[in-house]
């Protein structure tokens, strides 16, 4: 069976994700400039154009990433491995509107690693190391989609953001630690809702949701 193309762009809520973030710390400042908000949103946000571009499915083709790697910061961000590429097992679920099939559900696993050396962002220097994985540990990133052609199709995922060491400079801060981001995504046919929270740079950002 051919599954229905249909893709779910993870760069679309990455501005999402980051107005998010941006929101959920409070500083001292009006806005998230010279913040740790507006450090993590920028970190995301190059988190997402970096490496973790577009995740499409159809004809059971998955990638989370673009087919050409661009890095926000050029050579000072280079992706681990080069190429990465997404683990996919097939299996069967129930779409949103009652169908079933043995291969319409794909599983999808994926981990890769940003390295940054001097990579400037909206403002901020990252240094480290920035791994990505989907789905975050002991969870499931799976696509539901319809047998019908043209039929709605459902994304349930976690995805994950890891860094030690890790720091940022500019904008008026200068932070180093450990870094654990957590996003967690639902998008029933093109309604997407989910969730952020974890640490930055070794401080607790308050969770958030979009």
């Amino acid at each position: 069976m051919k599954m229905k193309k249909s893709a779910f762009y993870l760069a679309g809520f990455a501005a999402i994700v980051a107005l998010g973030l941006a929101a959920c710390h409070k500083s001292s400042t009006s806005s998230s400039s010279g913040s740790l908000a507006g450090a993590t949103g920028a970190l995301s946000s190059g988190a997402f154009n970096g490496g973790a571009g577009v995740l499409s499915n159809g004809v059971h083709v998955a990638s989370l990433r673009p087919h050409a790697f661009t890095s926000p910061c050029g050579s000072n961000m280079t992706l681990s491995p080069t190429n990465p590429s997404p683990s996919i097992v097939s299996g069967s679920c129930t779409a949103p509107d009652g169908t079933t099939s043995s291969n319409n559900q794909q599983t999808i696993t994926m981990s890769f690693s940003e390295i940054m050396s001097s990579c400037t962002i909206n403002g901020y220097t990252f240094n480290g190391t920035l791994s990505f994985a989907a789905p975050e540990s002991g969870k499931n990133f799976t696509i539901c989609e319809s047998t019908n052609t043209g039929g709605p199709f459902e994304m349930n995922g976690s995805l994950n953001f890891t860094g030690s060491p890790l720091s940022v400079s500019g904008s008026g801060i200068n932070l180093s630690g450990t870094t654990n981001i957590n996003i967690s995504v639902t998008d029933n046919n093109g309604s997407v809702s989910g969730s952020v929270g974890g640490t930055a740079f070794g401080q607790p950002i308050q969770s958030a949701s979009f």
